[in-house]
């Protein structure tokens, strides 16, 4: 996905640089160095495309024809590219952890809306935790702390003794809400996290809904 993304986004203006297509070749099978990878994104574009000769007959060898039409701002394949470019975003144990946790947290500082529906996924995933505690501190980052509920008892623990699993879970929480909200796509390992929690899509996607959608949905059904 993340290579899909980088070519509709770069390869026009970037990959002139280079002898071919650049790739990462798959260091387990020196077969496979030789084989061509398949990225397949659906579109329903409405109408038939427009100026489909012209595209094919002007469009590089080594770029794709979306790049190519919405370098020229084709009415049609330019709000594709926009997608790729607004709404399909990467997300890895690897990059901007800390960051997400931050945004998570500031989210629970400041978004009312927000705290509810973040504190439901931690303690659906079977965590143990009750509640959140966030508190803004003079340097500028959030200090999180997750109370757990066990044996009649509350105990908030200090973000360092959170294991890997929790934590990740906690940073991926913020980008989730944000990407329901605003139509976007997470690209993701599903086994990269570490020990994340066992979610199943329908607890999720039942839990990331916005309150108010949430209250229409349950009016719907009664």
């Amino acid at each position: 996905m993340k290579n899909m993304k980088h070519a509709v986004m770069r390869s026009y203006a970037d990959w002139t640089s280079y002898d071919g297509i650049p790739r990462d070749e798959f260091a387990l099978d020196p077969k496979a160095a030789a084989e061509t990878s398949l990225y397949e994104a659906d579109f329903v574009p409405g109408d038939r495309l427009h100026d489909r000769t012209r595209l094919a007959r002007t469009t590089r060898q080594d770029a794709p024809l979306l790049t190519r039409a919405a370098n020229d701002g084709h009415e049609q394949l330019t709000p594709i590219f926009d997608w790729f470019r607004n709404n399909l975003w990467d997300v890895t144990p690897e990059t901007e952890r800390t960051q997400r946790e931050d945004y998570t947290a500031v989210n629970l500082l400041r978004n009312e809306d927000f705290r509810p529906r973040a504190e439901e996924l931690l303690r659906v995933a079977d965590l143990g935790i009750a509640e959140v505690e966030v508190e803004q501190t003079s340097s500028g980052r959030p200090v999180v702390r997750l109370v757990h509920a066990g044996g009649g008892e509350h105990t908030a623990l200090d973000w360092s003794a959170e294991s890997w699993g929790t934590r990740s879970w906690f940073a991926l929480i913020g980008p989730l809400l944000l990407a329901l909200d605003s139509g976007a796509v997470l690209s993701y390992l599903a086994g990269s996290f570490g020990a994340v929690p066992n979610v199943s899509e329908g607890q999720i996607g039942r839990r990331l809904v916005r309150t108010d959608d949430m209250a229409d949905m349950e009016a719907g059904e009664v």
